[in-house]
Formats: C-alpha cells, sequence, structure tokens
C-alpha cells in the first residue's frame, strides 16, 4: 500500500514560478487530507551519496532530485510529483499498488514517466532502482557530467528484466501490486495529470563531446526551444578556442583545459 503523501523537492532557492504554484495547489485540490511534503537544500543534510554531492556541487539540482526522489519513497513511501506536473483527477485509488508509474511517448522511444512516481516505503523496484545511483558517479574522469536522463536508466532497467516497452499506450503489470500505465494517464488534459514540461532547472544549452585529445575537446551545444540564452556556459577551467554556429540552435566549439 502507498501512503497518502504527495512528495516534491525543490532545491537551490529559487522562488517558485506561478506554474508550479498553480501545480502544487491542483495536488491540494484533488488530494484532500494528504499530507504534502516539501524536500529544500535541508534534505541534502547527511546523504552521502557522491552522485548526489557531485550534483549539488555543480548545482545540477534536476538531476540531484533523480536521485532524491527514490531515496524519498525508499525511506518513507508515498507519491512523488514533478513540481510541473498539475493533478486533474484524484489519485486515490493507486494507493492500493505497491509501484506505480506511466509511460512516456518519445518517439521512437518509449520510456518511464518519472515525474509521477508512487511506491510503498522499501518497495524493491525504487530499491533496485536507487542501488543504480551508489553504483555511479555525476563526475566522469575526464570531468564531463553525466546528464543521463533518469528516464533513460530506468528504461534500461526494466528491458533488462524482459518487460516489453514497445507500446506506449499499453499498460504493464510487473505484479499483481506494480504497473506501468498508458502514457496518457498521466500526461493528457483527458488523464489523471498534466506534465507542463517547465523545466525550470535544465540547463538552457545541452553539451555533448563529440572529439578529445588531451586537453581539448569538440563540444556540441543545443539550446532548449524555452531557452533564450544567448550562449551556453563552458565547465570550470575550460575556454573556447572556435565556435561555429549550425543554426539557431546548435553551436560546435573546440575547448582547451588547462594553460
Amino acid at each position: 500500500m502507498i501512503p497518502k503523501v504527495v512528495h516534491f523537492v525543490w532545491l537551490g532557492g529559487a522562488p517558485k514560478p506561478q506554474v508550479v504554484l498553480k501545480c502544487i495547489e491542483s495536488w491540494r485540490r484533488m488530494c484532500p487530507g494528504w499530507e504534502i511534503r516539501e524536500w529544500g537544500d535541508g534534505s541534502l543534510e547527511g546523504v552521502g551519496n557522491r552522485y548526489l554531492c557531485e550534483t549539488v556541487e555543480h548545482r545540477k539540482w534536476a538531476f540531484a532530485a533523480d536521485y532524491l526522489r527514490l531515496k524519498i519513497l525508499n525511506d518513507h513511501g508515498g507519491f512523488y510529483l514533478d513540481t510541473d506536473l498539475e493533478l486533474l483527477k484524484p489519485i486515490d485509488e493507486f494507493c492500493t499498488c505497491d509501484f506505480v508509474t506511466g509511460f512516456i511517448d518519445r518517439p521512437p522511444n518509449v520510456f518511464l514517466n518519472m515525474c509521477f512516481l508512487g511506491a510503498a516505503k522499501g518497495n524493491g523496484r525504487i530499491a533496485e532502482m536507487l542501488d543504480e545511483y551508489e553504483r555511479i558517479s555525476f563526475v566522469g574522469p575526464d570531468g564531463e557530467l553525466d546528464q543521463t536522463p533518469n528516464v533513460v536508466r530506468f528504461a534500461r532497467y526494466f528491458s533488462s528484466r524482459g518487460f516489453d516497452f514497445s507500446d506506449a499506450h499499453a499498460t504493464v503489470e510487473l505484479s499483481p501490486t506494480e504497473r506501468i500505465c498508458p502514457v496518457e494517464w498521466f500526461n493528457s488534459r483527458d488523464g489523471y495529470a498534466f506534465h507542463h514540461y517547465a523545466a525550470s532547472w535544465l540547463d538552457d544549452w545541452t553539451r555533448k563531446v563529440w572529439l578529445k585529445c588531451g586537453g581539448w575537446k569538440l563540444v556540441r551545444f543545443k539550446r532548449r526551444l524555452e531557452s533564450a540564452s544567448p550562449a551556453p556556459s563552458l565547465m570550470q577551467g575550460e575556454r573556447a578556442v572556435l565556435s561555429l554556429p549550425l543554426g539557431s540552435r546548435k553551436k560546435v566549439v573546440l575547448t582547451r583545459s588547462g594553460a
């Protein structure tokens, strides 16, 4: 059984935008009498996970939340909701589950909808996914950040255990009390929830290293559609030697680290 608690993570101390406040208010309307618990910067104290510590050091709050949502559900149980997820219907019926989430459809791939994740305390699925983060680091040996989205990590987790992720409109029964629901349930105006994709914690530019040699790197930057930031940020100790625009949202930059 999943307890009637909604957890959300808000790190970094920035004011909550209007869309976030609207979504939190929708939780109160659709979950009357439930506990709604905010996990802020104080929730980081005493957590010694290397991946989490490195995300906080680099102020990559979205990736810190990837770890924290699992840690919170493992230790307490409840429902984790992204702050830009608006509830449209009550979710009490899912309390009878031990694990529940939904699909998202990003052609040609189908992933888990990690913005809506419910689990009983100590659920084995959550514990195994949490263990993934106990074995990895956020900063690689070359200083590059491992910004693999959690939806990719957990699609791999379930696929490696033989579950079919080919149809985002299907219901996958992992066990009698664990299921993955159709994409429409938690990402549609006709479902239980609608995801606004505010992406308030994501970087304005994504970064992908194409080539590297010594202190030299050829890096492809891509700007998010929602962002108006004119230039990508380089890593500490890194300088741009040459920059080549590839349209309005992409740049290829030759960088050098050190002297």
